[in-house]
Parts: structure tokens; C-alpha cells; sequence
């Protein structure tokens, strides 16, 4: 589930970075002009974020026993992807 939703936050990010960057064609030649480097800014925050979220570690309770099979407390373990 985390991964698809990894996924889903990338695709969005990289989908809002192009849609928010296209603009009018003109027969004037390439120029940049200020959308250039905001254009490189809006992706590297979206593979940022990507990363962060991809490094997000599951963790959860996991109920402790000793040998005789009583309960003595819970623990914290965590699954890293």
C-alpha cells in the first residue's frame, strides 16, 4: 500500500510540474525565459519528496512472551524498505 502510494505522490508531482509548465508555442526560437529554472525546482522537490516518502519505515507492536508463554509487554519493530 505505501509503495503504491510512493507511486501515486511521484506521478503527481511529475504530472503538476508539466502541466504547469506548458505555455503558447512561438516561432521565435527556444528561450527559457524564468520558466527554466523554476522548472528544474518543481522537479527536484518532486523526486524529494519521492525519496522521503520511499524512506518512511513501517512500524508496528509485537507482543512479548517469556518461555512459560506469559505476556510481558510489547516491542517495537520496524520493517525498512
Amino acid at each position: 500500500m505505501r509503495k503504491v502510494f510512493t507511486a501515486a505522490v511521484a506521478a503527481l508531482a511529475i504530472a503538476t510540474t508539466i502541466a504547469a509548465s506548458t505555455s503558447n508555442a512561438d516561432a521565435k526560437g527556444f528561450k527559457w525565459g524564468w520558466k527554466g529554472p523554476y522548472l528544474g525546482y518543481g522537479i527536484a522537490a518532486g523526486v524529494l519528496t519521492a525519496a522521503a516518502l520511499g524512506a518512511y519505515a513501517a512500524c508496528e507492536r509485537v507482543p512479548m512472551y517469556d518461555r512459560f508463554g506469559n505476556y510481558i509487554g510489547s516491542r517495537r519493530v520496524c520493517d525498512y524498505y
